[in-house]
């Protein structure tokens, strides 16, 4: 007795411990025929079922009430009215005293434990078994005894409300005979299922609970109406297609407009949806030359006479130039490039726009030009630099006196280098040589005016770049007379 005391205690301690509770149709009520059986108890095990003598009525007999109280617990409560045989009963072993009423009551409360997630907890879930522990009392010939049941059950749902009940129990009387009862009936379960976004759509079958949504995507919304939920839609905001997830494609070139850099224009993918209207390779937002099928060194411009000048930056795009003078050549060499250049035919001066000068007679001009090329070779530089090496200055002050001897004339200053290192820093080079000797001039007292500088870098050597004696002679200043 005590044992099955403290078990009660512990299973109604466990039910109080139990920490979820569940909302949806927390509530069962069920009607039921039921039975006792007085003889069966007495009778060895394996004659307990083949000789059992079951007294109740056939009709509905049995009202039972039922709440779910966690997840796996259910509080019971059942009366159960049973038709008696009182001849039957009278002659069975272990009955005391005459029975004189063909009725017996029963009323008892329960704690049931649930194997399975069924009822009252999933409505997916058809069998539903469980186990339970009560206390009833039981009135019988005026009497009414204290019993307590221990039994198992199982309830067997068609629909989510409705469904079958058996029930099998050994009820333990205190102060008369035992017997085994039995119960068998139809059950529903009610109750206000949750809700909690108020969107008709049950939380358990909702997606979305916290958010009013549609029954068509299982309770999410469908924020800006294009058939897909915004909890799969990367653009909720956007009505977009299916296909793109949600996202548009304004300009249908098969690139949502997230991942298109030219949403407005159709483009191609490989291009993040941007056009390639002259199909170079270059799409157009980065095609300085968007209608004309050009080259990606020249960002999408094309060089028709292959100057390594394009077109849009070439004064002179159907001849080929030198960069320094914008795409233009300059035929006689004289610094001036032929679009500009007076005399493109024969070596000139800057001053006089390619022409050479008149001023002077031939063979004065043909005197001090022999004078300043004898300086040629005598000026000389630090190694990749242009600063004049003081051996050097003797000779530059011979010049010196020559500009003197004739105020009125003028000079250029040319600088050139060999063909080692890189182009551009042979032309850096040319040119800062040619700045640096004119300075040496005008620091001399020499009117700056009267001298301009030009650096050609490796553009005119004078003899081969492929030995040192002939790399010695390029790299080299040289004065002319221009007027």
């Amino acid at each position: 007795m005590k044992k099955i005391i403290l078990l009660i205690l512990v299973f109604v301690a466990a039910t109080f411990a139990a920490q979820s509770q569940n909302k949806t149709r927390p509530w069962l009520v069920g009607v039921s025929t039921n039975y006792a059986d007085f003889h069966a108890v007495n009778l060895p095990v394996n004659e307990q079922l083949t000789d059992a003598n079951w007294m109740g009525k056939t009709i509905a007999s049995q009202f039972k009430v039922a709440r779910l109280l966690s997840k796996e617990i259910v509080f019971d409560a059942e009366f159960s009215i049973i038709k008696l045989d009182k001849d039957k009963l009278n002659d069975w072993p272990g009955i005391e005293g005459p029975i004189e009423t063909n009725n017996m009551w029963r009323l008892q409360g329960q704690f049931a434990y649930k194997f399975a997630n069924g009822y009252l907890l999933k409505d997916d879930a058809m069998i539903d078994p469980y186990i339970f522990l009560g206390v009833n009392g039981t009135n019988l010939n005026e009497k009414t005894y204290l019993a307590q049941s221990t039994g198992v059950g199982v309830n067997i749902w068609f629909t989510d409300w409705l469904g079958v009940n058996a029930e099998a129990s050994y009820d333990y009387v205190f102060e008369f005979n035992d017997y085994f009862h039995y119960s068998f009936g139809v059950v529903t379960r009610f109750g206000k299922r949750a809700d909690r976004d108020g969107d008709a759509i049950v939380d358990k079958k909702d997606l979305c609970p916290n958010t009013p949504g549609l029954a068509e995507f299982d309770g999410c919304p469908d924020t800006d109406g294009d058939g897909v939920p915004d909890h799969l839609d990367e653009c909720p905001a956007v009505p977009g297609l299916k296909v793109f997830s949600g996202c548009p494609d304004t300009d249908g070139d098969n690139v949502p407009d997230h991942l298109d850099k030219c949403p407005d224009f159709p483009g191609l993918a490989m291009f993040d949806g941007c056009p390639d209207t002259d199909g170079d390779g270059i799409p157009d937002h980065l095609d300085k030359c968007p209608d004309v099928t050009g080259l990606a060194m020249f960002d999408g411009c094309p060089d028709t006479d292959g100057d390594d000048v394009p077109d849009h930056l070439d004064k002179c795009p159907d001849v080929t130039g030198l960069a320094m003078f914008d795409g233009c050549p300059d035929t006689d060499g004289d610094g001036v490039p032929d679009h500009l250049d007076k005399c493109p035919d024969i070596s000139g001066l800057v001053e006089f726009d390619g022409c050479p000068t008149t001023k002077l007679s031939e063979v004065k001009v043909q005197e001090i030009e022999k004078q300043m090329s004898s300086f040629t070779d005598v000026v000389e530089f630090e190694t990749n630099k242009y600063v004049i090496k003081q051996k050097s200055f003797k000779e530059l002050d011979e010049i010196v006196k020559l500009m003197q001897a004739y105020p009125d004339s003028k000079f250029a200053i040319e600088g050139h280098t060999d063909d080692v290192g890189s182009e551009a820093d042979n032309q850096i080079l040319s040119e800062s040589r040619a700045y640096a000797l004119r300075q040496y001039f005008v620091d001399k007292g020499i009117d700056p005016k009267r001298m301009t500088f030009v650096g050609y870098g490796e553009l005119r050597p004078r003899d081969t770049n492929a030995t040192s004696e002939g790399r010695a002679r390029n790299r080299r200043v040289e004065i002319r007379l221009i007027q």
